[in-house]
């Protein structure tokens, strides 16, 4: 094995030397292929001595014999290093990776023992190894924005081809790359070798390098990257974001997650890397790092990023670590958020009762006067929605729930849905949305009012603000779900609906929330919004009671 690998670097060796035989006093140095690598457990070139990491050779010893070599400890241009996968085991590790730099004009060779009898193999005739990598910084003079970041990854099973183009190739883009190598079992004796090999850098400087990281495994990628989108941004205010992590499983043991908050200027150095768990990691440029655990999430899977700066746009990026495996790690796209500049608004969430209220609500003049924080002003909203529930929970009681089927209300319908229905209507138009932006379809209010008079003189808004008003979706759920002794019924004509709704039909997804509809995530980025997820119902219109909500 040792001999092949020796015969495989000097064969490469010779491809990438022809035009770069040091002179001394004007005599060539004896021809590569006249030093008998065989001899010695290092690999040389024409320049330098390169420690094959395994071997226990001494350097001086090759220094003697051939006068016109030198060693280093710190090759750079014109010279390969090979790096052996591990200096204790004959087989390549399940789960392995290397840190690395390099300059250009260097290449670096890995080579990994195979496991041809680990378990699974038996059943299949190909052994299928997963290779992953990451950048963790390029050199200044590399355009740091290009997507394209200038290292080469071939890789062979072979140990005679040393030429490139008969190799496999892949290339990091974004900070990463990923791929699969197979061989047939049949070729047990044979190993994986791969090359890395930079672009060739105009404006980087001799020493300027690139740092990255090469993961192999033949179970699954030691780097990945998805570009799904696991977060989405509920709502922003003039100092913070309140996320939604519903995708996510934070009770798993063989993960963590953290949630690394970028500024523009940050981003803009990072935008070539985006897609590199190695570079978000070793990053100082971020703004904010947060944790991702129970204790920090609430019931509902969302959590708050504060002390941001107003009127800014930040970029996020959710980092997963593999804790299990003790290394790698994945990596998910990206998004951007923008905070308001005006603090007429302030984000409230994990209440108590209007548990799916996560948006920002008219900001009380004590909360300003710092006579209460957030968490106070959720509570006061929370507490007057709990109190006007209470006269329909009342009414439902005396509904026959659980009697015979034929009996019931709705053959389809349950007192469950129509409390729930009714609860999520009450919360919406109890706890208005509250933007400080005029945009069509948003209801203004000045300083000191609001639609009634707990947020007149309870909350007493010192600013004025626009709101956001219910979708009319959310009366139409209590018209369809309740009792139809209850009387309820929606608005039908425009003039009707403006006055106390507002419909996200009326306009494109994208532009704007039109209205807000507890238990839809609207993502939010960059003062776009979208609709995330819906409820899916099929929504009626019944006439029998009008539902408004300003005599609440």
């Amino acid at each position: 094995m040792k001999s092949s690998i020796l015969l495989f670097l000097s064969l490469l060796l010779l491809s990438l030397n022809a035009e770069s035989i040091l002179e001394e006093d004007q005599n060539p140095v004896p021809p590569t292929h006249d030093i008998e690598l065989v001899d010695f457990e290092y690999s040389i070139d024409n320049e330098h001595v390169i420690r094959i990491e395994d071997s226990d050779f001494e350097v001086q010893q090759i220094e003697k014999r051939y006068k016109t070599v030198k060693s280093s400890t710190s090759p750079h241009e014109n010279t390969v290093k090979l790096i052996r996968s591990d200096s204790t085991s004959s087989n390549l590790a399940e789960w392995s990776s290397n840190l690395e730099s390099i300059t250009q004009g260097e290449a670096h060779i890995f080579v990994y023992e195979v496991n041809y009898t680990s378990v699974g193999l038996s059943q299949s005739s190909q052994v299928l190894i997963f290779l992953s990598g990451s950048i963790c910084s390029l050199p200044d003079g590399w355009d740091a924005t290009n997507s394209q970041n200038g290292l080469n990854v071939y890789y062979t099973f072979d140990s005679n081809i040393t030429d490139y183009s008969q190799m496999d190739q892949l290339q990091f883009t974004n900070g990463y790359f990923e791929g699969k190598a197979q061989i047939d079992l049949s070729d047990k004796n044979e190993s994986l070798y791969i090359t890395i090999v930079p672009d060739d850098c105009d404006s980087c400087t001799d020493d300027e390098e690139w740092t990255y990281e090469i993961g192999v495994s033949q179970s699954t990628l030691v780097f990945q990257y998805d570009d799904g989108e696991i977060l989405s941004v509920l709502d922003t205010d003039y100092e913070s974001v309140v996320l939604s992590a519903s995708s996510l499983d934070l009770n798993q043991q063989n993960s963590t997650y953290k949630v690394y908050v970028f500024g523009e200027e940050s981003v803009e150095r990072y935008a070539g890397l985006n897609q590199s768990w190695c570079a978000v990691r070793s990053s100082d440029d971020y703004y904010s790092v947060t944790d991702l655990t129970n204790s920090s999430v609430t019931t509902n899977s969302q959590f708050a990023i504060s002390n941001l700066n107003k009127s800014s746009t930040y970029t996020a990026v959710l980092v997963e670590d593999y804790e299990a495996a003790g290394y790698g790690g994945a990596i998910y796209k990206a998004f951007t958020f923008d905070t308001e500049e005006s603090e007429a608004c302030k984000l409230i969430y994990g209440l108590d009762f209007c548990d799916t209220v996560s948006y920002s609500v008219p900001v009380s003049r004590n909360f300003t006067d710092g006579l209460q924080n957030s968490t106070e002003l959720g509570q006061v909203y929370d507490d007057y929605a709990r109190e006007q529930y209470k006269n329909f929970e009342y009414a439902l009681q005396q509904v026959p729930c659980d009697t015979e089927l034929d009996a019931r209300y709705s053959p389809i319908r349950t007192c469950d849905d129509c409390s729930y229905s009714y609860k999520q209507w009450l919360c919406s138009v109890t706890i208005p949305r509250c933007s400080p932006k005029n945009e069509t379809l948003y209801k203004e209010y000045e300083s000191s009012s609001g639609r009634n008079s707990f947020i007149s003189d309870t909350i007493d808004p010192p600013f004025s603000y626009f709101e956001i008003l219910p979708c009319l979706n959310v009366c139409h759920a209590i018209v369809r779900d309740c009792p139809s002794d209850f009387g309820f019924m929606c608005p039908t004509n425009l003039t009707q609906i403006k006055w106390s709704y507002s419909d996200d039909d009326y306009l494109d997804d994208g532009e704007y929330i039109s209205c807000n509809y507890l238990g839809t995530v609207y993502e939010i980025s960059s003062g776009a919004a979208r609709r995330f997820a819906s409820s899916g119902y099929t929504w009626l219109i019944y006439a029998m009671f009008l539902v408004v909500y300003s005599f609440i």
